[in-house]
């Protein structure tokens, strides 16, 4: 499903298509030295890129690397990571519990990616425009809600906000490479 068919205000994340296409951030960008930035400030433990074990994984060509910096009751900052065959970074997605002490700055780190044509400023000026709308809907529909998506150069962002079962109230911020 084309990146256009994704709602154009914060929604139930049951308006939000999917399946819907992406691609590489950029070409021959890995992401290793953004991912390893955060992992580092946020003393995130890494493990080394592998296959995934999850259902359907074994069809995709694809590594990934999941961390949490030093999880608590209800507390837990997430980093997830997938990358295509070729290394190239596919999909990076930041989860912070909303309580989580620094957690807007935590998010703030994973939209400040290094590769040509990111425009951190502007992705950061939107994700805190963001937050404040998604907590509105949230306490209206008491469900799972999403941003609009974010385009910047050749990058799709979105943020959604939900209960996660174990750490709480949440927010999840993905970035993808969007299919033109």
């Amino acid at each position: 499903m084309p990146i256009s068919a994704w709602p154009k205000t914060v929604s139930p994340v049951t308006d939000a298509p999917p399946n819907f296409q992406h691609q590489a951030i950029h070409p021959g960008y890995s992401g290793d030295d953004h991912v390893r930035a955060i992992a580092r400030k946020w003393h995130i433990t890494m493990p080394k890129k592998s296959a995934p074990s999850f259902s359907g994984a074994s069809k995709q060509k694809i590594l990934s690397s999941e961390g949490v910096a030093h999880p608590a009751a209800h507390v837990a900052l997430t980093l997830d990571v997938v990358w295509d065959s070729k290394g190239d970074l596919l999909l990076l997605v930041c989860m912070a519990t909303a309580h989580a002490p620094q957690s807007r700055e935590f998010l703030h780190s994973c939209t400040d990616p290094d590769f040509p044509g990111a425009k951190p400023t502007d992705t950061a000026a939107w994700l805190d425009a963001m937050e404040p709308q998604l907590d509105r809907a949230r306490k209206k529909t008491r469900g799972v809600v999403v941003s609009p998506m974010h385009v910047t150069g050749p990058t799709g962002t979105y943020m959604n906000e939900y209960t996660d079962t174990t750490y709480g109230d949440s927010y999840a911020v993905e970035t993808f490479g969007v299919v033109s």
